[in-house]
């Protein structure tokens, strides 16, 4: 699960929705209208979800089997 972020028209920065999902349950609203105000150019932009990405956050590798265990 991700954030659903979505590109600023004016600036083409990133707007951070704060609503976590993912791309299925993204599928199933892409028509739905979403309001953001947008911190880089101050401005209220209506937009569709499905305009937008889920911006997946980074997963750290698994530990490698021959590292060591620290208790």
């Amino acid at each position: 699960m991700g954030v659903l972020v979505f590109r600023c028209p004016a600036s083409g920065e990133t707007i951070n929705s704060g609503v976590h999902t993912d791309e299925r349950s993204l599928a199933k609203v892409r028509s739905l209208s979403v309001k953001l105000y947008c911190p880089v150019c101050q401005t209220m932009h209506l937009m569709r979800a499905g305009d937008g990405q889920v911006d997946a956050p980074a997963v750290p590798p698994p530990p490698s089997p021959l590292a060591p265990v620290h208790p």
